[in-house]
């Protein structure tokens, strides 16, 4: 999508727990594609019962384009609703 239209309007992120990472290249792997693709992309919402993800968004936003907001699993309605 953002190959084709150069930028996304929101990305949800939904998933009951954060896996976290599994080793150092899979954390180079997704900062690689934060550091190329966050200015594409307007809204991220991340969709989990988490706990690490309430401060999430508070670090995150000094350091990409994209608002980033934490809403619960069952929020996904809410989370829709803010990215539209």
């Amino acid at each position: 999508m953002i190959e084709n239209q150069g930028w996304l309007d929101g990305l949800i992120i939904k998933t009951r727990t954060f896996p976290g990472w599994e080793s150092l290249g899979d954390v180079i792997e997704h900062f690689r594609f934060v550091r190329n693709h966050h200015h594409a992309i307007n809204k991220v919402a991340l969709v989990t019962d988490a706990k690490a993800a309430d401060i999430f968004p508070a670090i995150v936003n000094h350091f990409v384009k994209a608002e980033v907001r934490h809403f619960d699993f069952d929020d996904y309605d809410k989370a829709i609703n803010w990215i539209i």
